[in-house]
C-alpha cells in the first residue's frame, strides 16, 4: 500500500494519544506522518509496513524503537523531551521534541527498522504478572526498574547489559 495509508494509520495513533492525555506522543506522531508523506526518515521506517493490519501498530512500534534509544543514551537530544529518560515535555511547546526525533530516526536507521520487527508491549492486565518478577531482578542486576513508562517499555530495565540482540529472549 501506499506511504498514505502509512500516514493514515500513524494519524489514528497521534489521536488516540491526544485522546488519552500524551501530548508529547500526538505531537511526535502528527509529524511522523508528515514525515512519512513526504518521504522523509519515517517513511523509511515504516517502509514495508504500509500494508500492516491496524493491530500491528506500526506507529507505536516506531515510538517504542526511538524511545528506547532515548532510554539507553543513544540520543540524548531527544531524552531532553522524555520524562521517562529523565528530560520534561513542555506541553506549551509540544513540537519542540520533533527535530531530535526525526534526527534519531535517521541518524539510527537500522536500529529503528529492526525494532519495526518486535511487537509493542502493551498495557493489557496480562502482562503484569511479569512486573513482580522485573521488580526482584532490579536488586540482582542493580537495574532501575521503571513501571508504567507506556506501551513500549524498553527492555533496558530487565537486561544488565542493554537491550538483547534482535531475537533475544525477554528475560
Amino acid at each position: 500500500m501506499s506511504r498514505e495509508r502509512a500516514a493514515a494509520m500513524i494519524e489514528y495513533q497521534a489521536d488516540a494519544c491526544a485522546s488519552l492525555g500524551s501530548g508529547l506522543y500526538a505531537a511526535l506522531l502528527t509529524r511522523a506522518a508528515q514525515d512519512v508523506l513526504s518521504g522523509g526518515p519515517c517513511a523509511g521506517a515504516v517502509a514495508g509496513y504500509e500494508d500492516a493490519p491496524g493491530p500491528h501498530a506500526i506507529a507505536l512500534r516506531l515510538l517504542g524503537g526511538v524511545h528506547a534509544l532515548a532510554l539507553t543514551g543513544r540520543a540524548p537530544d531527544l531524552a531532553a523531551h522524555y520524562p521517562s529518560a529523565g528530560g520534561a515535555f513542555d506541553p506549551d511547546r509540544p513540537d519542540a521534541a520533533w527535530p531530535a526525533f526525526r534526527a534519531t530516526v535517521a541518524d539510527h536507521m537500522p536500529w529503528v527498522r529492526d525494532w519495526m520487527t518486535r511487537p509493542p508491549q502493551t498495557n493489557e492486565v496480562g502482562r503484569a504478572n511479569l512486573e513482580p518478577r522485573r521488580v526482584g531482578e532490579r536488586h540482582r542486576f542493580q537495574l532501575t526498574v521503571r513501571l508504567g513508562d507506556g506501551p513500549e517499555l524498553a527492555l533496558a530495565d530487565a537486561h544488565p547489559h542493554g537491550l538483547p540482540a534482535r531475537g533475544a529472549e525477554a528475560s
